[in-house]
């Protein structure tokens, strides 16, 4: 990634302390088609700055949140 980016991209991975991680699998295939559209089409259009933050919490005890952000250039491209 550090190449398609030059190395401009800060990227953090955040787990809520509630989560099991030990208990907890979340298939990639959930998770990988949203990150994938961040990066190809709201951060590599963006020169420099480019952050994506991705933090897991639950709700409730049946309920896990993904929250992937990030501070591309959006839809004004």
């Amino acid at each position: 990634m550090a190449l398609r980016f030059e190395d401009t991209l800060s990227y953090t991975l955040t787990v809520s302390e509630k989560i099991n991680k030990e208990q907890l699998h979340i298939p990639t295939m959930l998770i990988q088609p949203y990150v994938k559209n961040a990066l190809k089409h709201r951060l590599l259009h963006r020169k420099t700055g480019r952050k994506l933050p991705i933090t897991f919490t639950n709700e409730s005890d049946k309920t896990i949140t993904c929250y992937i952000e990030d501070n591309g250039v959006g839809r004004e491209r």
